[in-house]
């Protein structure tokens, strides 16, 4: 077992356009809070836009970098 810092992107959000009804909620948020045993730190972002995505990605990997040096 090897605790390798992964970085996921959650690119599907439900909205009119996708044809799902609108939440009021943020569901997948929530979800990707609640995933796995809760043993692991993570850290959840939600980028309003493609630009606000291409300058957040390099930040995402640089802390999952240095927090799994600190492991």
């Amino acid at each position: 077992m090897i605790e390798t810092p992964v970085v996921c992107i959650n690119v599907m959000r439900a909205g009119p356009a996708t044809g799902v009804p609108t939440k009021t909620e943020q569901g997948d948020l929530w979800q990707a809070l609640g995933a796995g045993q809760g043993d692991y730190p993570r850290i959840i972002v939600a980028p309003t836009s493609i630009a606000d995505l291409f300058q957040t990605v390099p930040d995402l990997f640089n802390l999952t970098d240095n927090i799994s040096a600190r492991a």
